[in-house]
């Protein structure tokens, strides 16, 4: 009755916040409302921000998933027409939040979100490339269309310092870039809590492109191996954490399937809030992860992790936390290693989360003065 009650009086107040205004002050471009924890979460970081200063009218382009944050204007991403129009009575237009600009997923990707910026640079409205993962972009046509795109935006932050190499290189002034951090890190807890007795282990399957010249099985197994063996020599549990369950749930439930075979209690955890997934991660002893934003939640708790970076913005983020020895190539392991470097994250626990704690402040920081 309570969560029933609750649902009701979201749902109201989406629509009167909706109803107050029909056109937004900002629209924010990104990968929202398609069942990506990590992606949603930006959003709420985005708002929260935005809602601190007195913007309240806000619209968010977007899938079909439901957003995290009530009284958010939706404009169906790909409803072309209206995405324009909206941008056009807008006061602003945020790209941010995740890797946008790449032609890794498709090209597709890319001219999509080079013209939605497009739109609000025709029509002289202010763009703000908000903490951005640029890249990889490997077409050169790619590289020119987004370099030109972010040439014409009024501000420029990125989220990391690969990012702001790779746009130096397409062409962009280091003196129009700013150097910030993924807004989740504004989450950041103050007091980590308690690790209990389990591991956090975030798995995704991979397609198209990535898998040209990978063998994931031999990665998954990987996992599976050293996690039968952290288990049994640690006494731990193991909860797996489908970030995206269009792309997780079914590795996820594999892997926790063949764990409990191997007389190992393992539990895969979904329908989790923002809230519920930094509770669960800031209990672990540690983290196995391969979903970006798992690790970054993972560091807002002060929580170890070990990487397996199946993209560059991986590798990239562990390296601006301080964590880059921690970084594995996700399709090129086998358990020995991932064995030793779990182990070795065991054995320094202590000392790897109070200075996991002084770095994500420091990237708090940087954040939070970009918004």
């Amino acid at each position: 009755v309570s969560r029933m009650a609750e649902d009701a009086l979201a749902m109201y107040d989406r629509a009167l916040r909706e109803h107050i205004f029909r056109r937004p002050d900002v629209v924010i471009s990104g990968y929202y409302g398609s069942g990506n924890t990590g992606d949603d979460a930006l959003l709420l970081a985005f708002t929260d921000g935005l809602h601190r200063r007195g913007i309240d009218r806000v619209a968010a382009l977007c899938g079909k998933s439901p957003l995290p944050v009530p009284g958010v204007k939706r404009i169906p991403r790909f409803s072309f027409h209206r995405v324009r129009r909206e941008i056009r009575g807008a006061k602003m237009l945020i790209s941010g939040g995740g890797s946008l600009l790449q032609d890794a997923t498709s090209t597709k990707s890319l001219l999509y979100y080079t013209w939605v910026m497009e739109c609000a640079e025709k029509a002289g409205v202010p763009v703000m490339v908000y903490a951005n993962g640029i890249g990889p972009i490997e077409k050169e046509k790619n590289v020119a269309r987004a370099a030109r795109a972010i040439r014409e935006a009024d501000y420029i932050s990125v989220r990391e310092e690969v990012s702001r190499d790779t746009l130096q290189s397409m062409g962009i002034p280091a003196e129009r870039i700013a150097l910030s951090a993924d807004p989740v890190l504004l989450s950041a807890t103050d007091t980590p809590r308690r690790a209990g007795d389990y591991l956090v282990i975030s798995l995704r399957e991979t397609a198209g492109n990535m898998t040209k010249t990978v063998d994931s099985m031999s990665m998954e197994e990987a996992v599976f191996r050293s996690a039968r063996e952290l288990a049994k020599r640690h006494g731990l549990s193991v909860v797996l954490i489908p970030m995206q369950p269009s792309y997780d749930s079914e590795i996820c439930a594999r892997t926790a399937s063949r764990l409990l075979d191997a007389e190992v209690n393992a539990v895969v955890v979904e329908n989790f809030t923002t809230e519920e997934l930094k509770e669960i991660l800031g209990g672990a002893r540690a983290v196995i992860g391969m979903r970006l934003h798992a690790l970054i939640f993972a560091a807002t708790e002060g929580v170890p992790s070990l990487a397996l970076a199946y993209d560059p913005k991986v590798g990239a983020f562990m390296e601006y936390a301080g964590l880059g020895e921690w970084a594995l190539p996700a399709f090129h392991v086998d358990d020995r290693i991932v064995l030793s470097k779990m182990e070795e994250i065991l054995a320094r626990e202590e000392d790897i989360r109070e200075n996991l704690k002084k770095r994500v402040a420091e990237l708090s920081r940087l954040a939070e003065g970009d918004l």
